[in-house]
């Protein structure tokens, strides 16, 4: 008998702590006695910053308005300080920050295009929509075997190579200009003259860098490896493709 009468003292003791602990507090509970004021309610007001008062709930709230939406363009929120997805075309910062590059062939058409007398297009570089290219810069090869440029050429032969950019978003203007490179004629060119590197820069949202060569005389069509490192949203680079 002592003992139910114990149990029951125990029973009525905890009834309390136990039925506040399953009920649901008032929206924006300051109390801290009991785990469900802690937690808080639902209807709890997003708390932003730290405080003696605040619930779990506040808390939570709060870190998701920190955030902002996709389309956020306020500083209040980190969406907003970075940019929209339309401000950052759908990329991270990952894509954005960190160096990319991209590689192939392009080649010297000579039916189809003047080299002795016009500074040709062989690569174009257009930077993605509403985005602009950082640290560009272009590695040209002039010694591939077989079908290489100084493969194709005959001793003595000349290319001389330059960029030109959309400086007003319209026209073509020079630059920069590569050193001319005079040919062994089989493909032996020294490292000091096999190959170029075209350092860009910065590519403006509304322009478009086009890599040219001029060659004296033209014997054959001939594959020139390029390589093009950047930072940015991924660019469209275009190559010629002879007899295409």
């Amino acid at each position: 008998m002592k003992k139910l009468v114990a149990l029951i003292a125990l029973a009525l003791l905890f009834a309390p702590v136990a039925l506040g602990q399953a009920r649901v507090p008032v929206a924006d509970e300051t109390r801290n006695r009991l785990t469900n004021q802690v937690i808080g309610n639902k209807e709890d007001t997003a708390a932003t910053a730290a405080a003696n008062t605040g619930t779990l709930v506040a808390y939570a709230k709060g870190a998701l308005s920190l955030a902002g939406t996709t389309t956020d363009t306020t500083t209040d929120s980190v969406h907003g300080k970075i940019g929209t997805d339309t401000e950052m075309a759908d990329n991270s910062l990952w894509d954005i920050l960190v160096p990319a590059e991209s590689t192939g062939i392009t080649d010297v058409d000579i039916s189809a295009f003047d080299y002795p007398n016009d500074y040709v297009a062989i690569l174009t570089i257009t930077p993605a929509a509403g985005q602009c290219l950082l640290d560009v810069a272009i590695d040209l090869d002039w010694n591939k075997t077989t079908t290489g440029w100084d493969t194709i050429a005959t001793a003595g032969d000349t290319l001389d190579v330059c960029v030109t950019g959309k400086i007003d978003g319209t026209n073509q203007r020079g630059l920069l200009n590569g050193t001319q490179v005079t040919a062994n004629g089989n493909g032996t060119l020294e490292n000091n003259e096999d190959g170029e590197r075209l350092a860009i820069g910065m590519v403006g949202v509304n322009e478009t860098v086009v890599v040219r060569v001029k060659i004296d005389n033209e014997r054959d069509d001939c594959e020139i490896p390029y390589r093009v490192t950047y930072r940015g949203a991924t660019p469209t680079i275009t190559p010629v493709e002879a007899g295409a």
